[in-house]
């Protein structure tokens, strides 16, 4: 059923216009209904093997709302982790755009929305040093170069010249190739699709306990978001966030002691004098001297890759006042030993001063919204 399906759309492929025609409007029922359909009739399939780790598995098709895409798709992922095409990781049917290839692949969103509001947001692919950093860690992790299975591919060619296109490749970890001439039996494609699944489950496995994933949410930002959704009202705690976004106050504290020492060994290092841990009395974390002169440095330390790091209005405050006299020392990728007693050694070290913060550079989690104002 499967195999005919692919082999049909493949075969509208080649009538493609982004017009709503007979053709286009036959392709969508097989991309959104048909497909999907058959493929969730192998859910229990799927879930009765035991390395496919996927509680809230779900399949989506879409082939484009007005005017036809150009490259439809069939997903599947965790609803959860992967709610739309253009959040995580999944395993995708994708149909190249003159019909003559299918690809089963299993890579990351291609897209993220740009833009200030929902009327102002639009598309645009992700960008490309981010999208190669994170199918690199993802081979790395699955180790895809050892697994020896001859029908594996690392690039696709979907035969259009669209920057979609070039993005969907770019974010393929690997998958399987159906030509048109070729295309395999239904047992053949569902086997193929449990071979990605087993490694998208690996994927979804490693993104709850290894902080340290190209683009990820730091522990630390996950921990002040889900903070201010409690006091604005809202839960978001789901079944997969609990306790992934959540370090325990002695993890953190071992974490912030250790990142503090390296960062004085850091300015010992770096002719700085006078150097006292002084973070428990003030709204910074070290005081130094360079040359006589007073200076006001912020400590950050993180599990994770430390691409962003989470700041308080006095710390923004303090900051811009002091500079050019300040500066900033962020401790990233910190080993983690979570024994009890809990330690903590390594990291890698930015430092940065004179440290300017600029408005661009900031990103809001929250706002204190004066309602009697806006009544007046």
């Amino acid at each position: 059923m499967i195999s005919a399906q692919i082999r049909e759309v493949l075969e509208l492929q080649r009538q493609y216009t982004s017009k709503n025609t007979p053709a286009m409007q036959r392709r969508g029922i097989l991309i959104r209904k048909e497909i999907a359909g058959s493929l969730f009739e192998n859910f229990d399939r799927f879930k009765s093997n035991y390395e496919i780790a996927i509680e809230d598995l779900w399949v989506q098709g879409k082939d484009g709302e007005g005017n036809k895409a150009e490259i439809p798709w069939v997903r599947l992922g965790s609803k959860e982790l992967s709610p739309s095409a253009m959040k995580g990781w999944y395993v995708v049917f994708l149909f190249s755009a003159t019909g003559s290839n299918c690809y089963l692949s299993l890579g990351h969103s291609s897209m993220i929305y740009e833009g200030d509001s929902t009327e102002k947001r639009y598309q645009k692919p992700l960008p490309p040093e981010l999208a190669d950093e994170m199918v690199r860690w993802g081979r790395e992790k699955l180790q895809l170069n050892a697994i020896k299975v001859p029908r594996l591919k690392h690039k696709m060619d979907l035969e259009a010249k669209g920057i979609l296109a070039e993005a969907y490749n770019r974010t393929s970890l690997c998958g399987f190739e159906y030509p048109l001439q070729s295309i395999p039996d239904d047992d053949q494609i569902i086997s193929d699709l449990e071979l990605l699944l087993e490694m998208l489950s690996k994927i979804y496995l490693l993104q709850e306990t290894d902080p340290t994933i190209p683009g990820s949410e730091s522990p630390e930002h996950q921990e002040a978001v889900a903070a201010i959704a409690q006091a604005a009202g809202r839960d978001l705690t789901g079944p997969r966030r609990q306790g992934r976004s959540r370090l325990p106050q002695a993890h953190k504290k071992v974490i912030e002691e250790h990142a503090v020492e390296v960062a004085m060994k850091q300015l010992d290092k770096r002719g700085f004098t006078n150097i006292k841990d002084v973070g428990k009395n003030h709204s910074y974390d070290i005081a130094a001297k360079m040359n006589g002169v007073d200076f006001y440095i912020e400590v950050k330390g993180t599990i994770s890759l430390g691409e962003k790091v989470v700041l308080t209005k006095n710390e923004v405050l303090l900051h811009r006042q002091e500079y050019p006299n300040n500066a900033l020392i962020v401790v990233s990728q910190i080993d983690l030993d979570r024994s009890d007693p809990p330690s903590a050694k390594g990291g890698k070290v930015l430092f940065l001063s004179p440290w300017k913060i600029a408005d661009s550079d900031l990103e809001a989690l929250g706002y204190d919204y004066k309602v009697v104002k806006a009544q007046e």
